[in-house]
Parts: C-alpha cells; structure tokens; sequence
C-alpha cells in the first residue's frame, strides 16, 4: 500500500477551462483551428452550447500567443448587454475590448470625436488602419468573436461591420 496521494482533478461542469486545466481534452479541433488561423485562415467555431467551443478559443489563444501572435477575445454579449446599444456603441465597444486586450497607447475615445464626421463603420476601417495596424506590426493579429449569435437579436445591422473584416481579410499581405 502506497502513502501517495493520487492527484485530484476537479471536474467543471459548465464555462471555460482555463488554458492549462488539466482536465482539458485536446481534440482534432484544437490542432485544426491553431494550423488554419497560423495559416491565416478564415476560422468559425460552431456547434451547440456547453460544447467546448470557449475552451477551444482559450487554448488557441494561449498556444498563438506564445507564438507571437497578438490576440484580441471580443466578448460580443458584454457589448450587446449595454443599455440603449446603437451602431456607435458596438463599434466602440469592439475597440474598447482591441485597445485594452492589446494594450494600445492611444486614446481611442479622444480619436473617436476627431474623426465624428465620418460614419461608424468608417471610422472603425480608420481604426484597424491608423492605429491598431501602426502599433502592432511586423505581427500577426486573431481577433475572436465570442457568442457572435447574440448579433442575430440586433435591431441594427451588422452587415457593414462584417464587410470590414471580409475586406481586412483579402487586403492581408
């Protein structure tokens, strides 16, 4: 008979694992999404809930991270959540989550009133190729958009903002 303790792992019903929870298992999902995004591929994740999909997106942030890639989690239910949400706020909302994830040295509030007479969705094209673009180059960036079904319950569209990463993704170098 052996004094040694057997390890405990804790079980976790519900959430994301933490990257390194060592009850994660690693499945051909994990080492397809990690090669497409490293070969800069247009990646989604879908299936139903409490699948896994959160715990996918954690680990493929942390193993791209320690790549060199700069990652940005955008929780779109945290944006969507705001009271009397308009196109103004989402946008804004998205760049609040980019500059604080990625810890830009900018004052995207102050930039925002700058550039007021031009639209939403413009104004965040001039974001991604003014300041996000200039303060993180010579690496690549993921950007994750979590819960993205949430969008569905909108009373605006979406359809601009989504052109602008469709069009991010074909002027890539």
């Amino acid at each position: 008979m052996s004094n040694q303790k057997e390890p405990i792992l804790k079980y976790q019903v519900g959430g994301t694992l933490a990257a390194n929870a060592p009850t994660y298992v690693e499945r051909q999902a994990d080492k397809d999404l990690f090669e497409a995004l490293k070969n800069q591929k247009l990646c989604y994740v879908m299936s139903s809930r409490q699948m896994g999909q959160s715990s996918l997106r954690a680990r493929t942030i942390q193993r791209l991270t320690t790549q060199g890639v700069a990652c940005v989690d955008i929780q779109a239910t945290e944006i969507i959540q705001q009271e009397g949400l308009t196109p103004e706020k989402w946008y804004l909302g998205v760049i609040d989550q980019i500059v604080a994830q990625l810890q830009l040295n900018c004052d995207h509030m102050q930039w925002w009133e700058q550039h007021e007479n031009f639209s939403e969705v413009v104004r965040f094209k001039q974001f991604i190729s003014e300041i996000l673009l200039e303060e993180i180059q010579n690496k690549e960036i993921v950007i994750f958009f979590d819960e993205i079904d949430a969008l569905l319950s909108l009373d605006f569209s979406l359809s601009d903002f989504f052109a602008v990463i469709s069009e991010c993704l074909n002027s890539r170098a």
